[in-house]
């Protein structure tokens, strides 16, 4: 007979989390020039088709808005480990696999700390103590209460897309806030749902 052992255990944490974001995760299905938003920070995808759709081969594209209430001059964009998380099903719900580069995608999303340390600038990008490691940011000035960060991998190079058709992907960001008067920490955006096209 065969018994559970630790690694058995935390082999199995990568799975139900998943299962969690995929199932319980609430999404909004965004239509092109709509938005998703927490209390005073909004996320738009940009360079959907007229139906809310993205191509496959076009990469991930978003803009933030911070509303009049959102002080914090800066946002820092964590590495992509960290950044944003994502998914992606077929039109019959069926879990499609990630290729190598879309696995370390997000491997990290749940590893970011609440409130991590700002330790030093490294020319235009920010380093964080997250626990025991460090996290290299990007930071991002708001221009107008808008930013745009930097684009994203297309969706067929983070997933195994063999077939042609409709599949919904579940995408997830985070990043850093600092203002004068509150300390470094994370703001999660809720999950949005979109519609790839595989041509």
């Amino acid at each position: 007979m065969h018994q559970h052992t630790a690694s058995d255990t935390s082999s199995l944490r990568p799975i139900i989390a998943l299962t969690l974001f995929l199932v319980l995760a609430p999404s909004v299905q965004l239509k092109a020039g709509e938005n998703n938003s927490v209390p005073d920070i909004q996320l738009r995808l940009i360079f959907l088709d007229e139906h809310g759709g993205l191509d496959a081969n076009e990469p991930i594209s978003y803009e933030l808005r911070a509303s009049l209430t959102n002080k914090a001059e800066f946002i820092f964009l964590p590495e992509d480990r960290y950044f944003c998380r994502a998914e992606l099903v077929d039109s019959n719900g069926i879990v499609i696999p990630k290729t190598t580069t879309g696995k370390q995608f997000g491997s990290l999303f749940d590893n970011l700390d609440a409130n991590p340390k700002y330790l030093r600038d490294r020319g235009p990008l920010n380093v964080f103590l997250n626990a025991t490691n460090e996290v290299t940011t990007r930071r991002l000035k708001w221009l107008n209460r808008k930013a745009i960060g930097p684009i994203l991998l297309r969706p067929v190079d983070l997933f195994d897309m063999t077939n042609s058709g409709e599949y919904k992907m579940k995408l997830q960001f985070q990043f850093l806030e600092w203002t004068t008067n509150i300390d470094p920490h994370v703001t999660k955006l809720p999950v949005v749902e979109v519609t790839v096209i595989k041509r």
